[in-house]
């Protein structure tokens, strides 16, 4: 016949596999908290569906698409599309565990609405052939600190916000800074601009205004041919003191 002492042994043990469940999905808990305050973030994994199981579809010309149970405001699906017949699985594989610290892939050529948001163990993104960056696909990547992006060609709107940690972004080819595009990211202090032929637009102040760079201690990096043209330019004459050539900073812009 059980004792008190072993309903008590019972319930520890059920507390440490509900707190490391909680940690593998990627919510922060520990076994310091009580039952009550473990419960809404056992609410959480059911509720929000980026931490919620994902049908994947990979299909014969390379388009990946993960659908979680319900929509994200009303935005129910995730999209990563390649061009490699097949896609690229092993990928879908770490994303959707949300385990990940570094995310590498030479494939993938669209981050869709909220794929990556709220991982907060991510600390590295190297996606040298990604062209389009979605809705809030990083937003909430609390450990980012450095995105690779050297032919990206089009943002959209907090697909970079409240990374909290995130110092350097190469944005590649970007044609323009989409509205909230680093708002709240507070310590972005490298911002690498690469389109040659001109000037990449930023009409939102929102884009960087909460930046290292709007408080005059980060910089923005572009072609030397277009140094003047970002400091007289409407768009970045706030910064024109933060403009530098990505020819003179070779180890940073490398």
């Amino acid at each position: 016949m059980a004792t008190t002492q072993d309903y008590i042994n019972q319930l520890k043990i059920d507390k440490q596999n509900l707190v490391t469940m909680l940690n593998n999905m990627g919510v922060e808990a520990s076994e310091n908290e009580t039952f009550t305050a473990l419960t809404p973030k056992v609410g959480k994994i059911v509720t929000d569906p980026i931490l919620q199981d994902k049908t994947i579809e990979i299909t014969e010309n390379g388009t990946q698409t993960i659908t979680a149970d319900e929509g994200y405001n009303g935005l129910n699906n995730v999209s990563v599309t390649t061009n490699v017949s097949g896609g690229d699985a092993s990928a879908l594989d770490e994303f959707v565990t949300r385990g990940l610290t570094s995310y590498s892939s030479d494939k993938i050529r669209y981050v869709g609405k909220y794929a990556f948001y709220n991982c907060t163990k991510l600390v590295n993104v190297d996606l040298p052939l990604v062209e389009s960056l979605e809705a809030s696909c990083f937003a909430y990547c609390t450990a980012l600190e450095t995105v690779k992006f050297p032919n990206l060609t089009t943002t959209n709107t907090s697909a970079l916000a409240n990374c909290t940690s995130l110092k350097k972004a190469d944005l590649g080819l970007a044609g323009s800074l989409a509205n909230n595009l680093f708002l709240n990211s507070t310590n972005l202090e490298t911002l690498i601009l690469r389109k040659k032929n001109k000037i990449c637009s930023c009409g939102y102040s929102s884009a960087i205004g909460t930046t290292k760079i709007a408080s005059g201690t980060g910089y923005i990096y572009v072609p030397s041919s277009l140094v003047a043209n970002y400091k007289t330019s409407n768009d970045y004459k706030n910064y024109a003191n933060q403009i530098r050539a990505i020819e003179d900073y070779p180890e940073i812009c490398s």
